[in-house]
């Protein structure tokens, strides 16, 4: 898409507030996500994190000069406490960028990353790879700061993890994987507490819908062909 735009919320007064088009030959994209101070966030395909304001100013840009394409941004980036900007892209590199667009770290898997990351209140960051074209094992990491925590390798091959972590009780970390199976891992060390397989068809087993952790400790996911 090469075009975003802002829209007011009420029914009877719906209306256009801006539109912005990208830079020639880019093209917006990831989701965008609104940060506490209610500016949007989108992600480009040259690796570009934009920053605008609610009235469509551009407030910062991060990156960009990269050629379209293998550093494309294909999740909408995560924001902690204190403002930074996390977000990775599809050559496998996590970034993390202050609120004005100043690289703060970079952190490479080797793998794409589709997934949204999990900030938790220390500043832990969760998140997934993919492969796109194939199978392969992937990983689920966990970071502070550039400080690499941990590392859990699966043990079946699969297109990997196109949903975004959640975090539940006792801080217990959710996600699911392609191969149809929902995982719990602990926080601290990685290791896996227990998973289920949910979709049961192997043929049509894919998971890409993120995980929902609601009230009572009760989890929601969903399954390629509409198991819920």
């Amino acid at each position: 898409m090469d075009t975003t735009f802002s829209f007011t919320s009420s029914l009877e007064s719906h209306r256009t507030l801006f539109s912005l088009k990208s830079v020639s030959g880019e093209w917006f994209s990831s989701d965008a996500s609104i940060n506490s101070e209610g500016d949007q966030h989108i992600g480009t395909t040259s690796r570009r994190q934009m920053k605008l304001s609610s009235e469509g100013v551009l407030h910062g840009s991060f990156g960009g000069t990269e050629e379209a394409g293998a550093t494309t941004v294909r999740v909408s980036p995560s924001f902690d406490a204190f403002g930074n900007v996390y977000f990775g892209i599809y050559v496998g590199v996590l970034y993390c960028i202050s609120s004005g667009g100043k690289e703060l770290w970079n952190f490479e898997t080797g793998r794409e990353i589709w997934s949204r990351s999990l900030v938790g209140i220390d500043k832990t960051v969760f998140f997934c790879t993919m492969t796109t074209g194939g199978s392969d094992s992937n990983y689920i990491f966990a970071l502070k700061g550039r400080e690499f925590l941990w590392r859990n390798e699966t043990e079946t091959i699969s297109s990997g993890f196109y949903s975004s972590p959640a975090i539940g009780e006792e801080r217990t970390v959710y996600s699911t994987y392609h191969d149809g199976h929902f995982y719990a891992f602990d926080p601290v060390d990685g290791s896996e507490k227990w998973n289920l397989q949910i979709a049961e068809n192997p043929e049509n087993s894919a998971i890409a819908a993120s995980p929902v952790v609601g009230d009572k400790g009760l989890i929601f996911a969903r399954a390629f062909y509409g198991q819920w």
